[in-house]
């Protein structure tokens, strides 16, 4: 082995044809081309390539064939490292994969209030942290709205603050926090403007029609008109409808829960029904609509039931034109009926059957 350590430590290599001696015997190596000989041994070469150089220095194959003495590598990957060393073969360097860096929102059109929160969007690809800004008009550079986002996570949430003053020709820039490249801004220009103050105020209510007449027992209906009159500027809001009747009588909503844009109308159903032994007499009936976003809010509207008692028998008369007539001669009788509930026909009986007219 002494003897082995000392050829080795004192090997030569010749560029053309070369002798190792390994065991005590001696091979004679024709050098194979570098890059078959590193992609039949990656894993080895790159472990001693300790520089990160992409070359086996002298000392990374010292430091080989101190393993290979240690018994940590065998014969055949000591020779593997000699060869890769004496022929001054290259690891492949890595071809570059393209960063890119694309803004996805805002990217043009696109109208944000101050004091709102909007998501920031893009895409990366090989990038591992990226920076924000708000830029305006053609500057390169602007406010910083954050310094380093994880690339993969494609989104931030941002909440446009008081400081920045109303305009529409904003873009985002989105560049790469650790190096000069890539960097992505908004295609075309986007608005901030002042928030938006919205108003609310009660409803207007209206029961149609005012009154109605009705028998006791019997349903009458109602249209309910409710008009939202908030500002333009808010959103649709849910009104709560209630109606009140009198005790015990049918009284149904539909719907119970509206919602009406702004400055914009809505319509509901009043279903109210009496009993059956209702005395006689007008009776109020009222719907109530409360505002969704601010319960203080709310309107009042009342109509009237009037029941009405029915009444019988129906009252009529019944006349002729003539007292006497000749067998074949016509006879015109004339009929007036009367009902306070209202006449649905009327039946005489002649030639021996009831006739409806």
């Amino acid at each position: 082995m002494a003897e082995i350590k000392k050829l080795i430590s004192g090997l030569t290599i010749s560029l053309a044809l070369f002798s190792i001696i390994v065991g005590g015997k001696v091979f004679a190596q024709v050098p194979p081309p570098c890059s078959l000989l590193y992609e039949q041994n990656q894993q080895l070469i790159k472990r001693y390539d300790l520089n990160g150089d992409f070359f086996i220095s002298p000392s990374e194959e010292s430091k080989a064939i101190s393993d290979w003495l240690a018994g940590k590598i065998s014969d055949s990957e000591v020779l593997v490292i000699i060869k890769f060393s004496r022929f001054e073969c290259r690891i492949p360097r890595p071809t570059p994969v393209p960063s890119t860096i694309t803004v996805i929102s805002p990217n043009g059109g696109e109208t944000w209030e101050i004091g709102k929160t909007y998501e920031i969007k893009w895409v990366a690809e090989n990038v591992n942290y990226v920076g924000i800004e708000l830029i305006v008009g053609e500057r390169e550079a602007g406010w910083l709205i954050a310094r380093r986002v994880p690339a993969s996570q494609g989104t931030y949430t941002w909440t446009v603050p008081s400081f920045i003053p109303p305009g529409n020709n904003y873009r985002i820039k989105i560049s790469n926090a650790e190096a000069l490249f890539p960097s992505d801004v908004s295609d075309n220009y986007f608005s901030i403007v002042k928030p938006v103050v919205c108003s609310h105020q009660a409803p207007t209510l209206n029961i149609f029609p005012l009154s109605q007449t009705g028998f006791p027992g019997q349903l009458l209906i109602y249209r309910v008109y409710l008009s939202n009159l908030d500002s333009k500027e808010c959103d649709p809001v849910r009104f709560e409808l209630k109606a009140e009747c009198p005790e015990n009588w049918r009284c149904e909503i539909s719907p119970e829960l509206i919602s009406v844009p702004p400055t914009q109308l809505g319509l509901a159903t009043l279903r109210v029904g009496s009993l059956s032994n209702t005395p006689a007499g007008a009776y109020q009936i009222s719907v109530t609509a409360t505002h969704g976003a601010d319960p203080s809010l709310f309107s009042r509207a009342t109509a009237t039931y009037v029941v009405s008692q029915r009444e019988d028998p129906v009252s009529g008369t019944l006349s002729v034109d003539k007292t006497f007539a000749k067998v074949g001669e016509e006879i015109t009788l004339t009929i007036t009926a009367k009902d306070l509930n209202g006449v649905d026909r009327v039946m005489a009986y002649y030639h021996g059957k009831w006739n409806s007219q």
